[in-house]
């Protein structure tokens, strides 16, 4: 069954920068920055940025320290085996954010942050990835589940793409979610065994047509209120978007008939590796 025809009863395409066109003189001149609605240039961008990312390091290492300690054991075995297992999720999540943040300082000097090696395949990818969610899932009492079938395709996509969307849509997912609730990754080959489908689905409190129209068009939305008391802005979707767009994978966003959102994207049949 195809991802489009689920029990959905509104689906939009998503469609981002369409109004990038539009006249940007309705600047007062006033260089405020957001005040203004003015976009910063680059070296205004990181002369906010970089202090930030800069100080983020520092409670990272912290961080990677105390996770490196917990996830070898170095006080004794831990009573149970998943708090291993968190421990190693944690630290590999801190791994990555810190690299990210090295990334966006761009310091010659800064020393680069050990990987873990890639996963082997794309499948090996989407649970590595969706797991790291599983800890977040299960405090705000959210069912997690991860349904790959057998002949997904190995996808030409680097790891870093698959991570940033998941990162994106399954955390956004679980943050709406009420306790009682779930999310599920699904991926499967398309009805025609071309392409592949790769759909997040909730059932938390779902998206109004209103807003999924403010995100098609690449506008500014209110910021939503979780069931746990998160912020939403919307700027993970647009950040998903804007990773999948150099590889021609379209995105949907589809609101749930009996409740919640789903989330799906199609990867053309050129993306199959052989």
């Amino acid at each position: 069954m195809s991802a489009r025809n689920q029990n959905h009863s509104t689906g939009l395409k998503f469609g981002f920068g369409q109004n990038t066109d539009q006249s940007t003189d309705q600047s007062t001149g006033d260089d405020t920055g957001a005040n203004s609605g003015q976009i910063l240039d680059q070296d205004q961008l990181n002369a906010h940025v970089r202090p930030v990312v800069h100080d983020l390091r520092n409670p990272l290492n912290a961080i990677l320290g105390f996770t490196e300690m917990l996830k070898d054991e170095r006080f004794g075995a831990h009573a149970n085996p998943r708090y291993k297992e968190y421990s190693e999720l944690v630290h590999e999540a801190a791994l990555k954010l810190l690299a990210k943040c090295n990334e966006l300082i761009d310091e010659p000097n800064v020393a680069p942050v050990p990987q873990k090696p890639q996963a082997e395949d794309t499948r090996s990818a989407i649970t590595q990835t969706a797991m790291l969610y599983q800890a977040m899932a299960e405090n705000r009492g959210v069912a997690l589940n991860v349904n790959i079938d057998d002949d997904f395709p190995q996808l030409d996509l680097p790891d870093t793409v698959i991570e940033q969307v998941l990162n994106n849509l399954v955390s956004n997912a679980i943050k709406f979610t009420p306790s009682g609730g779930r999310v599920t990754v699904l991926a499967k080959r398309e009805d025609d065994g071309r392409g592949a489908i790769l759909v997040i689905s909730d059932s938390g409190v779902g998206i109004e047509d209103k807003t999924i129209g403010q995100l098609q068009r690449a506008e500014r939305v209110e910021p939503g209120k979780s069931p746990h008391g998160d912020d939403g802005s919307g700027l993970g979707l647009s950040i998903v978007e804007q990773a999948l767009r150099p590889y021609g994978v379209s995105l949907e966003i589809f609101r749930n008939a009996n409740n919640g959102t789903s989330v799906s994207l199609q990867f053309p049949e050129s993306l199959n590796k052989v």
